[in-house]
């Protein structure tokens, strides 16, 4: 029986988060999936048998076995955090669209940690210092991946240092990561638990339909204003951070406009669209980032009586 174009759409979605869970992984995806599903799993409002069995079995797979790095404790720190937050807005808010529960669970994970990071400020530099040199150690790893691949040949001129340089940047960024990465994975947790819930897929509705809240422009322009006014280091990092995260917030908004304008979209334009990231990704990102930054001041998809971008279409 061939699948159904929801189920196909729905699948689309999981590799989508799949995959953006991975791309912008800073602390382990697995367990900042895991973690949060379980509270799901074993606390949300549709559990049974099933949710708890996958629930046990996801804590025993993120708490188990041995620290094996120093931030093996921060990572499960913010997964439960993170987990704790979206339970809490799901059994508060079960009719708030998924969107809307995740970015109160992530503004109240990323409060909590500022208030433990605060009150001991050599608390934030250690962290700094663990994310940054994983990060790093993680480059190394690839750099003697791509020697040993490439043999004689070398590494092409430049590399080594564009890849070091990347690193850096991805460490000065790493919050706005984390944020974006810990979304994409609480939409699997969210997926997982009503695929177990309800034995259908009614997590997540059709990305054409992905929209937050229009007043959280105002976190990019303090983004911007703390860039532009120059108080100093750290205000111009959390500037760029906010930045950086509404921007990726909006790029995901300008494409869900894009896919309602075209009526939906196919497995073969799903992977059309991975080539042109790949030669074409800086265009591709800011048109998209100009169409959701748009779209918050002129509703496109409001005006299209097929479209299935509503505003509770990213609920459940």
């Amino acid at each position: 029986m061939p699948e159904s174009a929801p189920a196909k759409s729905g699948w689309l979605a999981v590799w989508g988060l799949g995959f953006l869970a991975l791309a912008l992984a800073i602390f382990n995806p697995f367990v900042v999936v895991a973690i949060p599903f379980a509270f799901l799993a074993l606390g949300g409002p549709d559990r049974n048998l099933l949710t708890a069995l996958g629930g046990t079995a996801a804590l025993v797979f993120a708490l188990g076995g041995a620290a094996d790095s120093g931030l093996w404790l921060v990572e499960r720190g913010w997964a439960i955090l993170l987990g704790g937050g979206f339970l809490a807005a799901t059994l508060a808010r079960p009719a708030l669209a998924f969107t809307d529960r995740a970015l109160m669970a992530l503004a109240g994970a990323f409060s909590a940690a500022a208030l433990v990071l605060g009150v001991d400020p050599q608390a934030w530099e250690m962290l700094d210092w663990l994310v940054k040199a994983r990060i790093l150690e993680g480059a190394g790893s690839a750099l003697e991946t791509l020697r040993l691949v490439r043999g004689d040949l070398g590494l092409p001129d430049g590399l080594e240092a564009t890849l070091y340089e990347t690193a850096d940047l991805q460490g000065r960024l790493f919050p706005a990561l984390v944020g974006l990465g810990s979304l994409a994975g609480l939409g699997l947790s969210w997926v997982g638990y009503t695929r177990l819930a309800h034995r259908a897929d009614a997590g997540l509705g059709p990305f054409a339909g992905f929209r937050f809240s229009d007043g959280m422009v105002w976190v990019l322009i303090a983004g911007v204003a703390l860039m532009v006014v120059g108080l100093g280091e750290g205000w111009h990092r959390a500037g760029l951070n906010a930045l950086v995260f509404m921007g990726g917030l909006y790029v995901l908004r300008g494409a869900a406009v894009v896919v309602a304008l075209n009526g939906g979209v196919s497995l073969f334009g799903f992977v059309l669209l991975g080539l042109g990231l790949l030669f074409v990704a800086p265009l591709i990102l800011v048109g998209a980032l100009m169409i959701g930054l748009g779209d918050t001041w002129i509703d496109l998809r409001s005006r299209i009586p097929s479209a299935s971008g509503g505003p509770e279409s990213q609920g459940d």
